[in-house]
This record gives structure tokens, sequence and C-alpha cells, in this order.
């Protein structure tokens, strides 16, 4: 404040403090302008989108990750199941049982059961033929058992001292034909006419390798497709009992749950940083902002300048977001008889009368010029 007699009056502290909020406010506004941007209000977010910054892309982080066919990357942040690089073999168990490694270097939990007559082997994990105890009960000389090996059933008691002849590996009887015994009964054993043990189909199994034989002499044959999209190791239907899935998914995959899902570049669509869930549940990176930008709630590069030109920042080059500013001719326009940018980055105004004296006094207090009481004119 300057007194009626020209000399500067300093205001009050609390006066001036409101003053200076108000000087604030209008200062604030002023650089809106200066930088271009007056149709902006205060609260409205100035952000700047990074020129280097391609949405979508990678912000100067750089990218790691799987690349797709289609060309896209994704980074899983820790905690994520990773994509598979590596396709189980969906028939690993047909010739298999037990838990065994499978060609992923992942326990398969294979089914142990083998069918009837068969056992598991836990070394070599697969199933093998137990023969039947029973197979000779009846029988004379040499038969071929349900394991398809040679056993020796021996010779027929006598009967009363006299010997009974075999026929047909059968003692004093003759057998039916297998295939009148069996009748439509496709494996498995039954029993004839002399009541012994015949074995249906081939050795007692089916006809067609990986059928399943059950229950009533029927071959079933299992659908092999049933694991398709199926992981986590779920038992599924097969249409003749449950077979044991993979526990990882084809190459390209993830597992989320039992289901095998294809992580698709469309989670980070619009954005060039911070994270993202993607379409399989999965939270990926879409990469990192430099400096001065930060990632905003969009997950786009973004930067607010901080500086523009003014009385007090005249020799400013930048706005702090690396874009240039010009601010040369500021204090000739600034000042009301004009001026110049001195080193300090303050415009220092030229003085033609003792009341530009006064404003150039206030300028150089951070005030605006406006403040200046001139004397009145005589």
């Amino acid at each position: 404040m300057v007194e009626r007699m020209g000399q500067v009056r300093r205001p009050d502290a609390r006066w001036l403090s409101l003053v200076l909020l108000a000087l604030g406010a209008v200062g604030i506004e002023a650089c809106s302008a200066i930088t271009g941007l007056s149709n902006v209000s205060r609260d409205d977010a100035v952000e700047t989108g990074d020129p280097d910054a391609s949405l979508g892309g990678d912000a100067g982080g750089g990218l790691g990750g799987t690349q797709y066919s289609d060309g896209g990357m994704v980074t899983f942040v820790d905690g994520d199941t990773p994509v598979s690089n590596c396709t189980p073999d969906p028939t690993w168990c047909e010739n298999r049982c037990g838990d065994v490694t499978d060609n992923c270097n992942e326990i398969r939990h294979c089914s142990s059961d083998c069918g009837t007559n068969n056992t598991c082997d836990p070394t070599t994990h697969q199933c093998s033929c137990v023969a039947i105890a029973s197979l000779c009960s009846n029988k004379c000389d040499a038969i071929t058992n349900n394991c398809g090996a040679s056993q020796d059933c021996g010779d027929c008691p006598s009967d009363g001292g006299i010997p009974q002849t075999c026929t047909s590996n059968a003692c004093g009887c003759v057998p039916d034909p297998v295939s009148t015994t069996c009748g439509a009964q496709q494996c498995g054993t039954a029993t004839n006419n002399c009541k012994q043990t015949v074995l249906c189909g081939v050795n007692g199994g089916c006809a067609t390798a990986g059928d399943v034989c059950e229950s009533g002499g029927t071959c079933c044959a299992p659908n092999p497709s049933v694991c398709n999209g199926v992981c986590g190791g779920a038992s599924v239907p097969n249409g003749c009992g449950n077979t044991a899935c993979p526990a990882t998914c084809p190459s390209g995959q993830v597992c989320t749950g039992t289901a095998c899902c294809t992580p698709n570049n469309d989670a980070c669509s619009g954005k060039n940083c911070g994270t993202a869930v993607n379409n399989c549940g999965q939270t990926i990176s879409c990469g990192a902002c430099t400096a001065p930008y930060a990632c905003n709630g969009s997950g786009v590069c973004s930067c607010t300048p901080t500086t523009a030109c003014s009385a007090s920042t005249c020799n400013a080059t930048t706005d702090g977001c690396g874009n240039a500013l010009n601010c040369a001719g500021f204090c000739a326009d600034y000042c009301p008889n004009g001026g110049s940018c001195l080193a300090s980055g303050v415009c220092h105004c030229i003085v033609t009368n003792p009341c530009d004296e006064l404003r150039a006094q206030a300028i150089a207090q951070g005030l605006s010029p406006d403040m200046a009481i001139c004397p009145a004119p005589d």
C-alpha cells in the first residue's frame, strides 16, 4: 500500500494474508491464460498425454512376458498363475495307471482301476494281469489263461480207479463251444456246461484296446475328448467311468480352476501403465511411466504442468512436463510501461512517474501492481 505522500505503507499481517490469498487465485487464473489454458478451469485436472507413450504399449518400462502368436505381450504380477508352455498329452492315461509324472512334468492322477483280474503296478504304472486262480477248476491239461499265458491244469482224477479222459480240457464232459457259453457277452467270464470258467472276448478282455469291460460282460469305449478344455487334475465322467484330466493346459493357455483359458491382449487396451485383469482373471502389467509423467486412475501416463510464465517466473523455459515455454516479451506486456526479465526470473518494470515506481515495488514484492495506492493528482 502507498500513502498519499508517495511512501510505501506496510499492511498489517491479517490484511496482507487475505490479499495474498486473493492474489494466489488471480495468479493461477492468469497463469492458465498465459499458457493457453484459459478455457480450462482450476477444478479440472489439466493432464497432458506423454508424447512418447502409445496406448496399450510399453511406456518406458519395457514389458516382459509371454509372446503370443498375434504379437501381444503380457507380464504377470507375482502370485498369478503363469501361462503354460507345455501341452499335456491327452492320451497319457490311456496306457498308464496310478499317479504318474506326465510329459509336462506334472503329476497325473490316472485311474488305478485296471479292470477285473488286473492290477496297477506301482513301479511301471502299467496295468498287469492277475491269473484267475479258479481257472483250472474242472479242467485238465494245458490251457491259455486270462493273461494269455499257458497254464498246466494237470491230469483228470480217476473214477473208481479208472482214469478219466481229458476232452477239450474237460474231464468226463464235453464242454460247449465258447461262443455258446458266452452268448452276447463281450468280455469277462462265464460258466459252461462242465462247470468250467470260460473266458469271453479276448482272454476275458475287450477286443478293442482301451475299451473297458463293464459288469455284465459289456465292452465300453471311453470318450477320448472329455478332458478337452479341462485341467486341474479334475476327474471327469467318460461314459465308462471317470478320466483323470491333466493338471495343466495346452501351451499358451492357463488353468483357472478346472477350465483352460486362453489369455487375450484386450486387458490393457487404452492403457499404457498400471495393471489390469485379463479375461482369465490374471493381473497383468500394462507398463510404467517415465518421470515427470505418472500413471493416472485411467491407466494412462499423464503430467500436470507446474510452471507458467509469470512476473516471478519470466525466465521459465519448460512447464514441468517437458513442454517448452516461451516467456520472451512477457514482462513487456505485463508491466504498465514495459519492462524486461531479470536473471532471477522477476520482471523489472520501466518507471516513468511516481505511481509507476510504486507499482513496480508492488510487483517486486509479489503483489499485483493494482495494489499500489498512488498519490492523488494535484
